[in-house]
């Protein structure tokens, strides 16, 4: 499919929340989109939102990032650290979004 006229901005957005994600406890995190770097996935919220409202949209895949690593399944002692990962991905998506409808 063709990539979104704002294709720039959701990569900056999306490439500033997997830093803030890999920066909170060092595990590498991708940026972009999701047909590209996972696999096809249609008629996700992703599309609603951006497709057809014009809301950029993004989707967070949570470690570990293939079934041979465990699948959505996490060790107990995973289980806090993802959130906190993504709690930070999420803040800075949030924090990137504010200062657009600012200006």
């Amino acid at each position: 499919r063709d990539p979104p006229r704002n294709e720039r901005l959701l990569a900056r957005i999306g490439d500033a929340a997997a830093a803030a994600i890999s920066r909170t406890h060092g595990v590498t995190h991708r940026s972009g989109r999701i047909a590209v770097i996972i696999y096809v996935a249609s008629g996700s919220s992703v599309d609603s939102f951006h497709g057809k409202m014009g809301i950029p949209a993004f989707a967070l895949e949570l470690r570990p990032q293939s079934a041979r690593g465990g699948g959505f399944i996490l060790p107990p002692a995973q289980i806090i650290p993802v959130g906190q990962e993504n709690f930070e991905g999420i803040k800075s998506v949030v924090d990137d979004v504010f200062t657009l409808w600012k200006q």
